[in-house]
């Protein structure tokens, strides 16, 4: 190999070093802004998760809230049903006590009335 190969090959590998370095230095600028889109997204996706973990603590709060109040409404309708059937069976007792008080008088009124009857036809004779 004479001297001016040696220098062409020599030209030819600094050649191919510099684009090789331009081509690193424009891979890192890329990788480093990728990089950089990255922690932003990352920092987008911590601020959308901590914003979820609070709607998520709110709702639970309020299914834990609604829970309570629909347990209470339950209560309270347990409480109005049972008063209800007290209710309806103290009005049935006093329907039959009144049924039975009424048919007492009922025969009271046709006792006095064949009394009256048989006063009348005694007195008529």
């Amino acid at each position: 190999m004479t001297f001016d190969e040696i220098r062409e090959l020599l030209a030819q590998t600094a050649l191919q070093q510099q684009e090789n370095a331009t081509a690193l230095e424009e891979s890192r600028k890329g990788w480093s802004e990728a990089l950089e889109e990255s922690r932003k997204g990352w920092e987008e996706t911590k601020k959308i998760v901590a914003s979820n973990a609070r709607a998520i603590e709110a709702n639970a709060s309020a299914i834990a809230d609604l829970r309570e109040l629909t347990a209470e409404h339950r209560r309270d309708f347990e409480a109005s049903m049972e008063d209800l059937m007290e209710l309806a069976t103290e009005s049935a007792i006093r329907h039959e006590e009144h049924a039975t008080f009424i048919r007492g008088l009922q025969r009271e009124n046709r006792q006095i009335l064949r009394e009256l009857r048989d006063r009348r036809r005694g007195e008529g004779r």
